[in-house]
């Protein structure tokens, strides 16, 4: 693995968690999950819905904040536990877009699991704004597991 590999992966794994968050932040404003903006800090209560996305026991509140438990399964949050994987495999497939065809399979899932090196630092980053908020699980799934899980899908998957 070269650093031009490694940048792409950087570079995928940031586009991965700026257009995840924006996307999330939006639909975190408006109803049934506005509803707890007056508890909360809007910009608060975006975050916590991005780190919520990444955790599908925070759904059945079992761990996490249980915004969506109190919630429900609204359209807004199908689509905001929707879009993390989505993104990531499009991101992991992108980063392996110059690769050979006759590349094995395992190679590109490697390749594309870089993206955590892109998305992992900005997660963290945004976990010290809320770590109230959210849980241990919730900072271990958004900063490591869906970038690692979701991008090497989508990389392996470019070889398909």
């Amino acid at each position: 693995m070269d650093s031009s590999q490694i940048f792409e992966g950087t570079k995928q794994g940031i586009v991965a968690f700026v257009a995840t968050f924006i996307a999330i932040f939006v639909l975190a404003q408006f109803p049934p999950i506005t509803h707890f903006s007056l508890f909360l800090d809007p910009v608060k209560l975006g975050i916590i819905m991005f780190f919520d996305a990444h955790n599908l026991l925070a759904t059945f509140a079992v761990v996490g904040s249980n915004l969506y438990a109190l919630v429900g399964m609204s359209p807004l949050v199908v689509v905001a536990i929707l879009l993390p994987p989505l993104v990531l495999v499009l991101q992991g497939r992108d980063v392996v877009a110059d690769a050979s065809p006759d590349a094995a399979a395992s190679t590109l899932a490697t390749r594309g699991a870089l993206v955590v090196v892109g998305y992992a630092p900005l997660a963290i980053a945004g976990a010290f704004f809320v770590f109230d908020g959210v849980s241990t699980a919730d900072v271990v799934l958004t900063t490591a597991v869906y970038p690692l899980v979701f991008g090497a899908l989508g990389g392996a998957s470019a070889g398909l």
